[in-house]
């Protein structure tokens, strides 16, 4: 098994704990060959707050609420949400942002 980070910031940090703060850390194990989209059916299923924040299972693709960095890098100029996880991979949310 190998452990990835995450790192949940401002009112995100409800999709990866009960509490709301300015940051939330959580380590997760993940198998071998993992994706981040395996992932993150994992913790919508055991999170409803994931699950309407970050990852819309009913359509396997991101809400758009959300921005994700994987190891500092915008996880879409990756391979998106089909990105492997390697031990010690950092995963970052944010909210999403608009300009104009």
């Amino acid at each position: 098994m190998s452990k990835v980070k995450l790192q949940a910031i401002s009112w995100l940090s409800r999709s990866l704990s009960d509490v709301e703060s300015a940051r939330v850390d959580k380590e997760m194990e993940v198998a071998v060959g993992e994706t981040v989209k395996g992932l993150f059916e994992r913790l919508a299923a055991e999170n409803q707050a994931f699950a309407e924040y970050v990852y819309d299972r009913s359509t396997q693709n991101l809400t758009g609420r959300v921005s994700v960095f994987f190891n500092n890098r915008v996880l879409e100029l990756l391979q998106g949400l089909d990105t492997e996880i390697k031990d010690g991979d950092f995963i970052l949310l944010v909210p999403a942002y608009a300009g104009g």
